[in-house]
């Protein structure tokens, strides 16, 4: 930020994070600042992790004309309950909404609007009810099945493919040393020159 280039925010995807919280990104990133610089005039604002990096840089990545309500932009935009506990006492809504905490009051969400599309109204989602929604996950997986579980994650219970993707994820975290590789099974990246998403090969 300090040499003014663009920076955004997101979540990551459900594969790695059990929750995809907008907001709770925005939080770590007003608070991560303060381990670099005990100066606050050096940390940016909840207006500035928000309106700008969140919104504005964040669709300027994805290449979507959206992030500020203005004529000709995408119209993704929510609207707060200004009266939920979230939000009180009236000091700064944006900063309350980004630092404070929704753990007991609840989402001061009230409605959420995707292209000019409504999506969710008085803090439900529409086109389906949470009844529906909580039925079927917790129908989706037994409890074994869990990504985490190591029936799925340990090798040997998943076959040779598994076995090389589990051997990838240890050499590019630098778990093992070299040597405990075994040639045939490494797995090799090619990227070509002036890019950064690739294939990646991997030999069984």
């Amino acid at each position: 930020l300090q040499f003014g280039l663009p920076v955004a925010l997101g979540c990551d995807g459900s594969c790695s994070s059990d929750g995809q919280d907008m907001l709770e990104v925005l939080k770590l990133a007003t608070f991560l600042p303060t381990l670099h610089s005990p100066d606050y005039r050096d940390w940016p604002s909840p207006r500035q992790i928000a309106l700008q990096l969140a919104a504005r840089n964040g669709y300027k990545a994805l290449g979507i004309n959206a992030g500020a309500i203005l004529p000709g932009m995408e119209a993704d935009f929510a609207l707060w309950d200004l009266t939920s506990l979230a939000l009180l006492p009236h000091t700064d809504p944006l900063s309350l909404l980004i630092q404070g905490s929704r753990c007991i009051s609840g989402t001061p969400l009230d409605s959420l609007y995707v292209r000019g599309i409504q999506v969710v109204d008085k803090g439900q989602p529409l086109g389906f009810t949470l009844a529906e929604l909580r039925s079927s996950l917790l129908h989706a997986y037994a409890s074994e099945q869990y990504r985490d579980s190591l029936r799925v994650t340990d090798p040997s219970n998943t076959g040779p493919f598994a076995a090389a993707c589990e051997n990838e994820y240890r050499a590019a975290m630098n778990l093992d040393k070299e040597e405990d590789y075994e040639e045939e099974t490494k797995v090799i990246f090619y990227p070509p020159s002036g890019r950064v998403l690739y294939d990646a090969k991997i030999t069984l």
